[in-house]
């Protein structure tokens, strides 16, 4: 995969709960890519931790902020997505427009595990997307974590309150 990975707020913060960014580091080092509402999302001053772990995967070149900037098509798309979609669609989050529309603006690859919201944006746009369960997978595919790891990872990420679509990693691999 050679895109551009634009995070949404809740994957993004996924492995950062756990302290797994390792992970999204070594899968995908130099494409990640965080759009500027995430980054105010995740850095609250109650979230030090968040903040810290962003900036470092910024400051070693794994990762960066990326501005809507105005009049740009991206803003453009960012403003349909949480004010006026398509008739039948869904409003957004500014986390998740942000990233959508900078995937769409630029040809990306979303990272959201929102599918209920975005999935008819990504069938629409043609856009490719990744979710916690699809990182988790690659790592694994990879050898970059053990089914054991993984589901250690996924305890740790449905204690921190992450929604995943399965009880384990073990059942997830069963359906995959």
């Amino acid at each position: 995969m050679t895109d551009e990975i634009f995070f949404d707020t809740d994957c993004l913060s996924s492995f950062l709960c756990v302290n797994q960014e390792a992970i999204l580091i070594k899968l995908y080092s130099g494409k990640i890519k965080i759009p500027r509402h995430v980054y105010d999302e995740l850095c609250q001053p109650n979230q030090i931790n968040f903040i810290n772990k962003i900036n470092s995967m910024i400051q070693d070149g794994h990762a960066s902020i990326v501005d809507l900037l105005f009049s740009t098509s991206e803003a453009k798309t960012y403003f349909m997505l949480t004010k006026n979609p398509p008739s039948g669609f869904k409003i957004i989050g500014k986390g998740e427009a942000a990233a959508l529309a900078l995937a769409i603006t630029f040809s990306g690859t979303l990272a959201s595990n929102n599918y209920s919201d975005i999935g008819q944006y990504l069938d629409s746009y043609g856009l490719k997307n990744l979710s916690t369960t699809h990182i988790l997978f690659e790592a694994y595919t990879k050898m970059l974590i053990t089914e054991d790891g993984g589901n250690f990872i996924w305890r740790n990420m449905q204690n921190r309150k992450r929604l995943l679509p399965y009880t384990s990693f073990s059942e997830a691999l069963k359906v995959r």
